[in-house]
């Protein structure tokens, strides 16, 4: 069993830290992607949570849902698979 800190728990793990540090990649300020607020994020897991919840009753409205989630989020070309 391998013990890893909190934080190298989270590098290892990819997740993104404080001011968008990532243990695990170190890149120039330039390269990192714009910070996004906690009321930001909290909408996407809101929205996220919710496309969730379709994709168990309302197919149709879950594609829908992706659509504009995706054209809200910049990524018009994505598509989701086995919607």
């Amino acid at each position: 069993m391998s013990m890893r800190t909190g934080s190298a728990q989270g590098a290892w793990l990819g997740r993104v830290g404080t001011g968008g540090h990532n243990g695990a990649v170190d890149l120039r300020p330039e390269l990192l992607p714009p910070p996004v607020s906690r009321q930001r994020l909290d909408e996407l897991c809101a929205e996220v949570e919710r496309i969730a919840d379709l994709l168990e009753t309302r197919r149709e409205a879950a594609r829908e849902a992706i659509t504009a989630f995706n054209a809200m989020t910049g990524h018009e070309g994505w598509q989701s698979r086995g919607v």
